[in-house]
């Protein structure tokens, strides 16, 4: 199979993935199930319920994965070819625009309903972990520094959001490297600080997952037809260095701790995901599963992925707090069950409504960056 260099763009548009909602979306349905669930059950060894949380935790935990490796993969796909340090900054406008005015409205919804709604006081529930509410915690929120400073946002789920996009200052580098080699040592470099810089981080190898399928959707953009040899090619290097990553951090580490567990997790499927991105990509995702993916309801879902997961923990915890906690119903099932039944349809209707009021026009400006002045642009289908 003929091929370019790896970091020689074809000149070709690259076409679009309809399945990528689809994984989005199947994606940030099980982190909504997760949420619920540690919303009504203590995430405990001791607790009944553990032999569901431990397992499905994993399950989550692989879930907020696919979302770095699939933002990863297809920002590298859809890498504009032009001098590096123009190209850099439209980059990184172009994402701060796609992820930011979202966020800044939920952490701002999120404070409103702590101060309204009594919620910056504990509850009992997965939502203390963001307490306490202080003006240094909310300046951390708003500036997406929680993760370097070690602490929790007040909206759990949103300690994703500043790893992201710190992950997205990633990018510019790769390409400058522009050797599969050169991007594997950047990650694995960044894992093994953050590793042992950060015990308690629940997810120390999103660097390493970030860059190597970054590297892995770039490199796509030179090749045109399915070729397995070369798919493995690209993947097994990064596989092999990633697990060997994991070993140093659990020689080095304690098991105990949910990073070092999860990272092993991390070591298993990153290379799996990136391989079937790219054998899927190269043939057209043309399977059974793929056309499940691409299915309406999944890609309406998907398309509105990020706004329903930044709003998802707030509407679980007035539910609970207000509406469900308060009946008083025995046990943890009918509570998990009743909850929810009413979060995962108000999520969806809560996100739509921050996608349509905030994120799409949002997203028009980022298609804008780097175009002449005039119409915005509609939002491209694919970048995350």
């Amino acid at each position: 199979m003929r091929s370019r260099p790896a970091g020689t763009p074809s000149r070709a548009p690259t076409p679009p993935l309809p399945w990528a909602d689809g994984v989005r979306a199947l994606a940030m349905l099980v982190v909504l199930v997760w949420h619920t669930l540690l919303t009504v059950a203590p995430d405990e060894p001791t607790a009944p319920w553990a032999w569901v949380i431990t397992p499905f935790g994993g399950v989550a935990h692989a879930a907020v994965l696919t979302f770095i490796v699939l933002s990863g993969y297809l920002l590298g796909r859809h890498w504009r070819p032009g001098e590096l340090r123009t190209e850099s900054l439209h980059y990184l406008l172009r994402r701060g625009w796609r992820l930011l005015p979202p966020y800044w409205v939920v952490v701002t919804l999120t404070v409103v309903a702590m101060l309204a709604l009594g919620l910056r006081h504990p509850g009992g529930s997965h939502w203390d972990v963001g307490l306490p509410m202080t003006w240094g915690n909310t300046a951390l929120n708003y500036l997406l520094l929680t993760d370097l400073a070690g602490t929790s946002p007040y909206n759990h789920p949103l300690w994703t959001v500043p790893v992201e996009f710190h992950l997205y200052l990633l990018a510019p580098l790769l390409v400058l490297v522009r050797r599969r080699a050169a991007a594997i040592v950047v990650g694995a470099v960044l894992t093994l600080a953050v590793a042992f810089a950060a015990p308690g981080f629940v997810a120390p190898f999103f660097a390493f997952a970030f860059a190597a399928a970054f590297w892995a959707g770039h490199h796509r953009q030179s090749l045109r037809e399915v070729d397995t040899r070369r798919t493995l090619r690209v993947v097994l290097p990064g596989a092999v260095v990633g697990l060997a990553v994991a070993a140093a951090v659990v020689v080095g580490g304690d098991l105990s701790q949910g990073g070092v567990r999860f990272l092993l997790l991390d070591a298993v499927a990153t290379p799996l995901l990136i391989g079937w991105l790219l054998l899927s990509d190269l043939s057209v995702g043309d399977g059974r599963v793929h056309r499940l993916l691409s299915s309406g309801p999944l890609r309406w879902t998907g398309a509105r992925s990020y706004s329903t997961y930044l709003v998802h923990a707030l509407v679980i915890e007035i539910l609970w707090r207000f509406a469900v906690e308060p009946i008083g119903l025995a046990g943890d099932a009918a509570p998990f069950g009743v909850l929810l039944v009413l979060a995962a349809p108000l999520s969806l209707v809560a996100g739509k409504l921050l996608h349509q009021w905030v994120e799409l026009p949002s997203a028009r400006r980022s298609a804008a960056v780097g175009t002449r002045p005039g119409r915005l642009p509609a939002p491209s289908k694919d970048p995350a």
